[in-house]
């Protein structure tokens, strides 16, 4: 059976393009004038310590470069979340999930945004318990809406399901039958036991539990949104 996948990047997608252009130009000024500057030489994948605190020098003074980082961006992909889905269990839920990560659906009936994770935020990070996505129609987890409208209830077999630990996934929700598109996965590697029977638990997540360790250090002091934007930057089904 094929599993869902989320891909979850840092940063904005605005920020990493301008990260990316201003890393280009870095390495082209180098490769062309590096040695003339007194650089140990032209490749900019091989700069020494000394070189790149040489090189912040030397580009202040060239007016095209002055406000561009010296040092080559990090990579913005923290990496992919593989979920299984519980479909036995949960056929409707684990189909929402599903199409929503492919985006089949097209638009919402209600929201007029694209049925799809793609692009969206995790919107909220609980310090060493979970994060939660999956908002895509405002980013801050004040609405969200299913392939079914703008709700759809729970389903007993999914309520059923007992949280286990680090990657569980679950519906976030606003109370009884109220699932929309919101998500959370959990972060502990102790069983959130205290959610068991108010959520419908339908995966589980089987490859890229180093990746929710990533995503946990972006954790602020206390609950609330990641101290810098996360987003996911593919999904679908594999």
């Amino acid at each position: 059976m094929p599993n869902a996948f989320l891909e979850i990047s840092a940063g904005t997608e605005e920020a990493n393009k301008a990260a990316a252009e201003g890393w280009r130009k870095v390495s082209e000024f180098i490769k062309s004038k590096g040695a003339d500057y007194g650089l140990s030489c032209n490749d900019p994948d091989a700069l020494t310590e000394d070189d790149e605190a040489m090189l912040a020098d030397i580009l202040t003074a060239e007016p095209a470069l002055a406000d561009v980082s010296p040092k080559k961006p990090a990579d913005p992909v923290l990496g992919t979340l593989v979920i299984s889905l519980y479909s036995d269990k949960c056929p409707k839920t684990t189909a929402n999930f599903h199409m929503l990560c492919t985006g089949e659906k097209g638009k919402g009936k209600q929201s007029g945004k694209p049925l799809h994770y793609l692009n969206s935020v995790i919107h909220r990070l609980v310090p060493g318990t979970l994060f939660q996505g999956g908002d895509f129609v405002k980013g801050t987890g004040a609405a969200g809406e299913s392939i079914y409208g703008l709700k759809f209830k729970d389903e007993k077999e999914g309520l059923k399901i007992k949280h286990t630990g680090l990657g569980d996934v679950g519906m976030a929700n606003g109370g009884k039958d109220s699932n929309s598109s919101q998500f959370y996965i959990t972060l502990d590697e102790k069983p959130l036991s205290k959610l068991d029977g108010g959520h419908v638990v339908f995966g589980k997540v089987i490859d890229g539990l180093d990746v929710l360790k990533k995503i946990a250090a972006y954790a602020g002091d206390k609950d609330g949104p990641p101290t810098t934007v996360l987003r996911i930057t593919a999904c679908g089904m594999r």
